[in-house]
């Protein structure tokens, strides 16, 4: 084979195919929310029996009417560091050298997950109507990996880096009913779903008589989905001398609109034989979803109030058949080495799918004194989207699937007209990514394959909530505002 017919058959091996991709920008990765509300949070999530503070809108919106007064609940900023490993993120083999290396991500971020004010509609505290802005996912990665592999008159070196971020917003308001030992409530949520992707990989191979080989490969993504999200929910109790349930349910999501920009540019050549080919993309579609499924949640809890409270919650989520997040076209403009550059069309289609998952929320509380509670749980947050297989293509490359297991524990105060609470979560993944291998030849050329390796990931979360009775407020400032008019008037 020439050096030339080397090259292009590299080339196009490495160019993503016009047609279907599924990409890990597609897919919310999982549904299980991050800190939110008051006691939810420290006990694990487990809420859909007798959760009452601010994560009920999005967790179970009956437990809003059983607050017993208008409140405003507040998760103040978070705090939040993420680390992940790839032990085989890159790798070089070949008949002169072999080298691997890890891929690590670092991120730490402030952000809000919650505030949900709540007011009662009736002087029965029969209904009560809440808006709610909420942050239950988010998700960020910085992943980079680099190696090189030395045989002395040969040398390859490959680098890969990918930034990716994501963050849910939910914003809508809630109506709530309580009677008895019943409740039921609906909440309709716009979703807000900005995405950030970023990746660079490279891959260069030479010898010291002057054969170089380049082939530098990167993708910008920038892309919205905003939705429609229903959530409805039932609770009961207590009964039983202290059984309370739960059960709700998450309508799948309604799209509105969206858009999806995207610019790549992957190149290849030969520096000592002056041949190049270039592709250089870019796409303005105006139209992107990222759906979401239905899913259940089901709640058994039971508590002694100042002494004790068990909850434990399930969900399902059913599985999501394929469909497109997109469809479109994007100009290319390509360049061969022969000729100038000239622009093709070329179909643009990013398809997805997702599992059935059963996640499970487990927690407890311990009254410690009068008006201190220590709240620890247990929860698992498998993954939703598919696996990213055993190979793939380049537009592969970083896709990754990962099952969590997290841990929270929080400290509680509750007094006359206030709550708050300080949690900390931790969280442990492991998973598949698909990483990069290059085999190197003996002369020079790196050609590029890629296959998946395990990671796993370890984070950290903080975060401060509290809860103000409003109607005490506002019945306070009015009567230290009737007090100071009284003073001013006649007699003062």
């Amino acid at each position: 084979m020439t050096r030339k017919a080397l090259i292009a058959t590299v080339v196009f091996t490495l160019l993503p195919t016009s047609g279907r991709a599924q990409s890990d920008f597609s897919t919310l990765p999982s549904y299980q929310p991050l800190l939110l509300g008051l006691r939810t949070a420290g006990m694990g999530g487990a809420a859909a029996a007798f959760g009452e503070d601010g994560a009920m809108p999005w967790v179970n919106p009956a437990g809003v009417a059983r607050a017993g007064r208008s409140n405003l609940s507040l998760s103040a900023n978070a705090w939040s560091m993420e680390k992940a490993a790839v032990p085989s993120m890159l790798a070089i083999g070949g008949p002169l050298a072999e080298s691997s290396s890890r891929g690590t991500s670092s991120e730490d971020a402030f952000f809000p997950s919650g505030v949900s004010f709540s007011f009662f509609l009736d002087p029965e505290y029969h209904h009560v109507l809440a808006l709610s802005m909420l942050t239950p996912n988010r998700g960020q990665r910085n992943l980079t990996s680099e190696t090189a592999a030395d045989a002395g008159q040969t040398v390859a070196k490959l680098t890969f880096t990918q930034v990716r971020e994501f963050t849910q917003y939910e914003f809508g308001p809630t109506y709530s009913y309580c009677a008895g030992n019943w409740s039921a409530g609906l909440s309709v949520f716009l979703r807000y779903l900005p995405i950030t992707f970023v990746q660079t990989t490279n891959a260069t191979g030479y010898r010291l008589d002057g054969h170089f080989m380049f082939g530098p490969d990167s993708r910008i993504v920038d892309a919205m989905s905003l939705d429609l999200d229903l959530v409805a929910g039932v609770q009961a109790g207590p009964f039983w001398d202290g059984f309370f349930a739960g059960a709700a349910v998450h309508g799948r999501s309604i799209h509105l609109s969206g858009h999806f920009n995207q610019s790549f540019q992957h190149l290849i050549g030969n520096a000592n034989t002056d041949e190049l080919m270039i592709e250089i993309g870019k796409a303005d579609i105006p139209a992107f979803e990222v759906r979401t499924p239905f899913w259940f949640s089901l709640g058994l809890g039971y508590q002694r109030p100042g002494r004790f409270a068990v909850a434990a919650d399930v969900n399902l989520y059913l599985p999501q058949g394929r469909y497109q997040n997109l469809s479109g076209a994007q100009a290319v403009r390509v360049y061969t080495g022969t000729e100038s550059f000239r622009t093709e069309g070329r179909d643009l289609i990013i398809e997805s799918e997702q599992d059935m998952v059963v996640n499970v929320s487990v927690g407890g509380e311990v009254q410690l004194l009068d008006r201190i509670a220590l709240r620890a749980g247990f929860f698992t947050d498998f993954a939703a989207n598919t696996d990213p297989g055993d190979d793939g293509l380049l537009e592969d490359a970083g896709n990754s699937r990962m099952h969590r297991y997290g841990g929270t524990l929080g400290l509680g105060y509750t007094g006359q007209t206030a709550q708050f609470q300080l949690a900390l979560m931790y969280l442990y993944g492991t998973g598949r990514i698909m990483a990069m291998n290059g085999y190197l030849e003996s002369n020079g050329t790196i050609n590029r394959s890629y296959a998946a390796s395990d990671f796993s990931s370890h984070t950290v979360t903080l975060s401060f909530s509290g809860r103000i009775d409003i109607a005490s407020l506002f019945s306070s400032m009015k009567a230290a505002a009737s007090e100071e008019i009284g003073r001013l008037g006649p007699g003062a």
